[in-house]
């Protein structure tokens, strides 16, 4: 999967092929066919990814896992799966039977805001479900999605 990623992230989904993730995983395309089906196979593996999965438990302000979240923390953090699946589920939308990630994307990035707003972290017109309903939308940071955050005009 990491060559799958790595080759997606470099060619872009429409440029990547079978053969270049082989080559770079080593291995032959029997092995990748028995498992996938496809290359758009492979994309479903990745867009299924738990981008948590291996990462170390939160400790600290709630508001601060949410930016950690929000920026797939330090460079260490940002590995090749989680950014070929955040650049896949952005084409989800235009790909005819992808399912795209970002509801439960969504709610895991609402979880630790509506933490830290039990927590008093937040100030009290700052909404946790607006905030995380304009990721990964076109627009997300648009006036009117502002204001849906605030609950006010923008």
């Amino acid at each position: 999967m990491t060559a799958a990623a790595e080759v997606s992230i470099e060619r872009g989904y429409g440029g990547a092929s079978v053969s270049q993730i082989t080559a770079r995983a080593g291995v032959a395309a029997g092995a990748v066919y028995f498992h996938f089906r496809s290359k758009e196979g492979i994309a479903h593996s990745l867009l299924g990814l738990d981008l948590l999965k291996g990462l170390p438990p939160h400790r600290g302000p709630a508001l601060q896992e949410w930016f950690d979240l929000a920026l797939l923390g330090p460079p260490p953090r940002c590995r090749p799966k989680d950014r070929a699946a955040s650049y896949l589920a952005a084409l989800a939308d235009s790909q005819g039977g992808w399912t795209s990630p970002w509801p439960a994307w969504r709610a895991t990035a609402a979880r630790p805001l509506h933490a830290a707003a039990g927590e008093g972290e937040l100030q009290a017109h700052v909404r946790p479900d607006a905030v995380t309903e304009g990721c990964g939308r076109k627009g997300g940071n648009s006036r009117e999605g502002r204001a849906a955050v605030c609950g006010g005009s923008g």
